[in-house]
């Protein structure tokens, strides 16, 4: 229960330092869209899919829109990806 009410509760005193210092620096507003678009993506899946690993990989694809395939390869050399989704929405 203690954990539910603080989530750093299991934390060591470094990994706590890290986060506070990182709420305080979160000021730009492309990483709080893409923080926004992660927690909006994981509360709609099922809990045993919002573990740590889970999120991870949803943060490491926030800033990817995927290949662009509508521009062929030229000389070996791809076209730059898409930007992602939501930036279609800010």
């Amino acid at each position: 229960e203690m954990a539910r009410d603080d989530p750093l509760h299991y934390m060591d005193e470094d990994a706590k330092a890290r986060v506070q210092k990182a709420r305080r620096e979160l000021r730009c507003d492309v990483c709080r869209v893409l923080l926004q678009e992660v927690h909006d993506i994981a509360s709609k899946r099922p809990r045993g899919l919002r573990r740590e690993h889970d999120l991870l990989k949803l943060f490491e694809a926030g800033c990817d829109g995927g290949r662009d395939l509508s521009v062929p390869t030229y000389f070996g050399v791809e076209p730059p990806p898409l930007p992602p989704a939501w930036t279609d929405r800010y």
